[in-house]
């Protein structure tokens, strides 16, 4: 037996049962007589058929050793021991982790977010949420929210009643706890569709290298045909979104004789596919193989 480490926040148990099998199989045919430890970070970075910190199977990990074999411990440098890593798999973790986030600091004066059920973060009903460094500033919009009182009944500004109830509170600050991990199951997922996607017919878009994927959207031209492609094999796409703002009835008169052909041809062939970010692994696969036989 190997002793044992302590695996953290990092739900890889499929990546620590993988490596500490093949540590003993090896023992057992004698190529590993002294029983060194195998690396776990190797499998978190390198087997991208398993979800490295959020979740993978050990079968899939089993795979990956008989493809690609497992280097010990101390020749694969750990995580938090260098960011040249073989594979790089955690290298755009480890930098989206320390972004600035929105809370303490901010990243404009002001900003605004909507929870839509829909969002990365999203309530039960209809939210949303305004943030600031400025004090003042958050002051004013406490009173405004609140039909123009900080305290009840003194009404010191023009204001309306769009206090957030307690439930969707409630939801929300459980679903924020939660966050980075439901996005890199959306980051991972779209790595995945990235590499897996061979059809020509389709276009991948390239997207900020920090975004959370609250869609991915692909284009395809013949889009009526492929939505009902999808459809007869029970995957569901989105379009957001079909119309351009120049196109809609509303606005047309704001751009006559205008034209925007990123925008247009984007409305015209974009299909969002799933990205749920708890989507299982051979739901995914699914997905690309109806779409690699279209």
């Amino acid at each position: 037996m190997t002793r044992p480490y302590d695996q953290g926040v990092c739900g890889a148990c499929w990546a620590f049962s993988t490596a500490a099998v093949m540590e003993s199989f090896a023992k057992l045919e004698g190529k590993n007589k002294n029983l060194d430890e195998f690396s776990v970070q190797q499998l978190i970075d390198c087997d991208d058929d398993n979800y490295a910190c959020t979740g993978g199977w050990m079968y899939q990990g089993f795979a990956y050793v008989s493809q690609n074999g497992i280097m010990k411990r101390h020749e694969y440098p750990e995580y938090h021991q260098s960011k040249d890593t073989s594979c790089n798999y955690h290298s755009y973790d480890e930098e989206f982790d320390d972004k600035k986030k929105v809370g303490g600091e901010n990243v404009s004066d002001i900003s605004t977010f909507s929870l839509y059920p829909g969002k990365n973060l999203g309530a039960y009903g209809d939210a949303g949420v305004i943030t600031t460094n400025n004090l003042k500033l958050s002051e004013r919009i406490k009173k405004i929210r609140n039909i123009g009182a900080k305290k009840k009944f003194k009404h010191e500004t023009l204001g309306f009643n769009n206090r957030l109830d307690t439930l969707q509170a409630a939801i929300l600050i459980h679903k924020l706890r939660r966050l980075n991990k439901l996005n890199k199951n959306r980051i991972i997922i779209s790595r995945i569709y990235r590499k897996k996607i061979l059809n020509p017919k389709i276009k991948l878009i390239n997207y900020s290298k920090f975004s959370v994927f609250h869609q991915f959207v692909i284009r395809v031209k013949n889009r009526n045909n492929f939505i009902k492609y999808m459809m007869k094999n029970k995957i569901e796409t989105g379009l957001h979104y079909p119309h351009t703002i120049n196109q809609m009835k509303f606005y047309k008169k704001n751009f006559r004789n205008m034209n925007f052909p990123n925008a247009e041809i984007l409305a015209k062939e974009c299909v969002s596919l799933p990205i749920d970010p708890m989507l299982k692994k051979h739901e995914v696969n699914y997905i690309i193989q109806i779409i690699n036989k279209f």
